[in-house]
């Protein structure tokens, strides 16, 4: 018996249709399972929440847990033990920087440093060299004198005994 185009196509629709039904059915399980879930927490939401029984008179407040003046714990081992570690790091930090007098490179970065510092005052000009001396000199009377009122401030007059009571 021979089969027609109809017969074929009718057999090509059937296999597609039974194969995409076990599909279609494991996402309609799946969409199921969301919207439960969706309605469990909006039930959550939406249930009232129950009073704390309290005294008449009394108030509940949660209990405050000090965490330390700005992230320092506690606790006084813990915190002497952090300062520990932070000292321990930022000498770690310093020490690797060739500025630092311990440093391996410090002959030669101070080599590097001193040649940029004369190729800059070379490019100078003479005005320019005399107007940043200027600058130079007044910052430091400026330091000195605000040091020197520092400890004018600093000193408290001392008077014996013996001279106030005469």
């Amino acid at each position: 018996m021979k089969t027609t185009n109809e017969d074929n196509n009718a057999l090509y629709a059937q296999m597609g249709l039974a194969t995409l039904i076990p599909g279609m059915q494991r996402m309609m399980e799946l969409m199921q399972r969301e919207l439960d879930s969706m309605r469990a927490q909006l039930a959550a939401l939406q249930a009232p929440k129950p009073r704390k029984v309290t005294t008449p008179g009394t108030v509940s407040r949660p209990r405050k847990v000090s965490t330390g003046a700005r992230g320092w714990p506690a606790d006084p081992l813990e915190r002497s033990n952090e300062m520990k570690r932070r000292q321990r790091v930022a000498a770690a930090k310093r020490a690797t920087h060739s500025s630092d007098p311990n440093h391996p490179n410090h002959a030669a970065w101070l080599k590097k440093v001193s040649n940029a510092a004369k190729s800059r005052w070379a490019k100078m000009s003479v005005r320019a060299r005399k107007e940043r001396l200027a600058a130079m000199q007044a910052g430091k009377a400026k330091s000195r004198k605000a040091a020197k009122t520092a400890k004018a401030k600093e000193h408290v007059p001392v008077v014996k005994l013996e001279e106030a009571a005469a």
